[in-house]
């Protein structure tokens, strides 16, 4: 499902959103300021689906440092794959 301008979302539509297609973009502005819309709706998006995928918050940190210094979502999902993650 794709995000759309929405006041507020329930648990099972922040789910069902396409963060792939979100995350498509990188994660930074040309300017290099955190994308606004990965801001507010998909981060939470984002939150409710690796719960609900059973991700450990401290593999959310180890994806996130990677991403922060270079690394494509691929090679992210290689290695949190590697360290027992369920990939998304």
């Amino acid at each position: 499902m794709p995000i759309e301008e929405k006041d507020s979302y329930s648990d099972e539509e922040l789910a069902q959103l396409d963060l792939a297609e979100l995350f498509e973009g990188g994660i930074r502005t040309e300017e290099g300021r955190m994308r606004g819309d990965l801001q507010g709706v998909g981060s939470v998006a984002a939150a409710v689906q690796l719960e609900a995928a059973g991700v450990r918050p401290d593999e959310v940190g180890r994806a996130v440092q990677a991403l922060r210094a270079g690394a494509s979502l691929g090679g992210v999902d290689r290695q949190c794959t590697r360290s027992g993650a369920t990939a998304l």
